[in-house]
């Protein structure tokens, strides 16, 4: 790490001089101005700064950077040394804008952005195409991030040696330069980290021995000041002080998913404060959880409600499993699942109906949104500076604004007399939370791991089973173990078995890492330590941080997520899942196992209740636990195996031990469909040989069909 901060010193120098240069010329923006909630506006949201094909080996026009007499000078003088430091550098009205060399370019100050709309489609389908290849951006262009085989980055929480989270070290490029540009790049640049990659996944951090597994600590975890709990004792420990520790103001959560941080730019323009997802005050969640509980329970096993939902899930899974037998199930992030998830959702939630094509649109907007939220994946420079995001965050907004009717029509009743201050109101924080959720939350969820368990029914990938029993620590584990066979030799469950199945595809790939919180908040920008501590507060009444001074090109206040705090805890949830102190010595194997032993799981966050607390309002478990699961045991209960045909790369679908089960996406044809020569053939570009093959057995079925003599009557 010390020596990628050294490398890029360098390139602070060549930002900083220009700036300097730069500093006595006109800042006033020409174009971008922020949407906001009362006056969006769809020409703006259009005005990104989108990337510009540019010449191989092309030298900066420093024209299109700083217009002073200075600064082309010292950009002249400069540009060497800023192409040495692997990426383009510009800053353009007051807007800092990083570009790493796997992008295209940058778009030139005074174009109009709205000529720029091929880029921006090229933009997003490069993003999506990354995010589920797994592909991460390397160290370039002044994003230093170390990556593991596997190539997934991580942010981290930023402490000191001592555990607490301030450091005499600069901890963004921004902060480096005394912050001139008010956008917080985040400590990634410095000091990443590959979190649940490699050969052992997360139980990398146990050494793949979860029994009797210590805490880590720091780069052991997740970077300095962190602790990770990894046994399900110490999971459950931790996890069952969040209820009192968050309304009594001893914990506070963050802008964070998983083991990854949100980018709060794009919940900007909702209507709520702070901007957070599942970082939202306690007063809030206290506010919204019964009617959260509401709107994804399923009601008790013998009620009405259940029978309904139950009915409804089935149905809809029936319903979409009959068109896929026509038209052919691909299995991925970007596959059929994802749209079917939102269209179920979307129906449990607002008591309306959306089709299978409205449910593809959200999709696509959802695979974007998760590729620039999630400061842990694919760009995370990109998903903080804030002049890249203006259409994706008016729509988002304006998405939240057409959910706010109907929660008014459904919910008003449950949220009467409700503060959710200082949001808008209830309703807005209620439909932000509902968008979420079906962005973040079981929207994907579900989609991982229903996909997972449609791989584990049609991988041949050898070797099968588990690579390694879990009962010894292993210090070097071979790569091989990056893409291993299915660890379901059996690839098959009885009838009657559908949720314990399910449930086991749950445990063993468990889709969420963890559920952090910080001992001490992370400091509010423009206050001291002190005074953040100091709007932590007992009974739920804690304070959000006041809004920072606007960037005034952007008009978006500056949002600290890294510095200042302490005690940043991981329970890591994959690895307690895998604890044979409660799933038995072979808890490191896929098996149908009895119901029974589920009732030790933390993968929802079963640990993080307390009805002693505001009457339960401060309860964190997944409010949709009941749901899902009928979800994916109806969902397996309604797919037949028989009838579909074996997917030709079925031996290519290998699996691994992190966080994404399974590599390579595929597509399922039914039956029906071979036999009318409609099958789905795999990718040309990515199997080549078994896509010819392919081909040429449905031409010849075509060739046999169209010489059938029809039968004489």
């Amino acid at each position: 790490l010390k020596r990628v901060h050294s490398s890029l010193a360098p390139c602070a120098l060549a930002i900083a001089t220009p700036y300097q240069a730069c500093r006595g010329t006109s800042m006033a923006p020409q174009h971008q101005r922020l949407p906001t909630e009362e006056h969006p506006d769809p020409e703006d949201a259009r005005s990104a700064f989108l990337p510009q094909p540019a010449r191989a080996g092309a030298e900066p026009d420093t024209r299109q950077v700083c217009r002073g007499r200075v600064a082309l000078a010292v950009f002249a003088g400069l540009g060497v040394l800023v192409l040495a430091c692997g990426g383009a550098f510009c800053l353009s009205q007051g807007v800092f804008c990083f570009q790493p060399d796997s992008m295209s370019g940058v778009s030139r100050v005074g174009e109009d952005p709205r000529r720029t709309g091929a880029n921006a489609a090229m933009l997003q389908k490069s993003l999506v195409e990354d995010l589920h290849r797994g592909k991460r951006a390397g160290t370039q262009g002044g994003q230093a991030t170390s990556q593991s085989s596997q190539g997934q980055a991580r942010l981290v929480g930023v402490a000191s040696a001592d555990g607490q989270a301030h450091s005499e070290q600069p901890r963004s490029s921004a902060e480096a330069l005394g912050n001139p540009l008010n956008v917080d790049i985040p400590a990634a640049f410095f000091e990443a980290k590959a979190g649940n990659s490699g050969p052992l996944g997360y139980l990398h951090l146990c050494k793949g021995k979860v029994e009797g597994c210590k805490p880590t600590y720091d780069d052991e975890c997740y970077g300095p000041g962190s602790v990770c709990y990894n046994t399900w004792q110490d999971v459950w420990d931790w996890g069952s002080q969040i209820p009192e520790g968050q309304w009594n103001g001893t914990l506070w959560r963050g802008h964070e998913l998983g083991t990854g941080f949100l980018s709060p730019y794009l919940w900007v323009g909702r209507g709520i404060e702070p901007l957070a997802a599942l970082g939202i005050l306690p007063s809030q969640h206290a506010a919204i959880r019964p009617v959260l509980e509401k709107i994804w329970g399923t009601g008790g096993k013998n009620s009405a409600e259940y029978r309904q939902t139950e009915d409804m899930v089935r149905e809809s899974s029936q319903e979409f499993l009959a068109d896929r037998k026509k038209n052919g199930l691909r299995v991925d992030m970007s596959g059929d699942v994802m749209a079917w998830v939102h269209q179920l959702l979307y129906k449990k939630a607002f008591k309306r109906d959306i089709n299978f094509t409205e449910g593809k649109t959200f999709m696509s907007l959802q695979l974007k949104f998760l590729s620039l939220a999630l400061q842990s994946e694919t760009e995370p420079a990109m998903a903080k500076v804030p002049s890249l995001l203006p259409s994706l965050r008016a729509q988002v907004a304006s998405i939240v604004r057409s959910y706010e009717p109907m929660v008014q029509e459904l919910y008003a009743d449950d949220l009467a007399g409700m503060d959710c201050s200082p949001s808008k109101s209830c309703v807005t924080q209620l439909a932000s939370t509902i968008l979420d959720a079906f962005l973040l939350a079981g929207g994907v969820s579900l989609t991982v791991s229903i996909n997972a368990g449609l791989a584990l029914l049609f991988s041949t990938a050898e070797p099968t089973g588990t690579p390694y029993a879990g009962d010894e620590v292993v210090e070097s584990p071979p790569e091989a173990w990056l893409t291993w066979g299915n660890p379901f030799p059996e690839m098959a469950y009885e009838r009657g078995q559908e949720l314990q199945f399910y449930w086991e595809v749950l445990r063993y790939f468990a889709p969420v890492g963890s559920v952090p919180s910080w001992t001490r908040p992370v400091k509010c920008a423009e206050l001291s330590e002190q005074q953040t501590q100091k709007l932590q507060r007992d009974g739920g009444r804690s304070l959000p941080c006041a809004p920072g001074s606007p960037n005034l090109t952007t008009g978006i206040p500056e949002v600290n997520q890294y510095t200042g705090g302490a005690g940043h805890t991981y329970p890591v949830l994959p690895v307690a899942m895998r604890d044979p102190a409660k799933f038995g010595p072979d808890a490191n194997s896929f098996k149908i196992r009895s119901l029974e032993v589920y009732k030790w799981s933390v993968g929802f966050g079963e640990m993080a209740d307390n009805s002693k607390v505001a009457n339960g309002r401060m309860n964190r478990s997944c409010p949709g636990k009941g749901l899902a699961l009928m979800i994916g045991s109806q969902f397996f209960e309604v797919f037949d195996k028989q009838d579909w045909a074996a997917p030709r790369d079925s031996a290519n679908i290998t699996f691994s031990q992190g966080s994404k089960p399974f590599h390579t996406g595929f597509t399922l044809s039914s039956k029906q469909m071979v036999s009318d020569c409609a099958e789905l053939c795999p990718s040309a570009s990515t199997f080549p040989e078994l896509s010819k093959a392919c081909t040429s057995t449905k031409q010849q079925c075509r060739s046999r069909k169209d010489g059938e003599v029809p039968p004489r009557e």
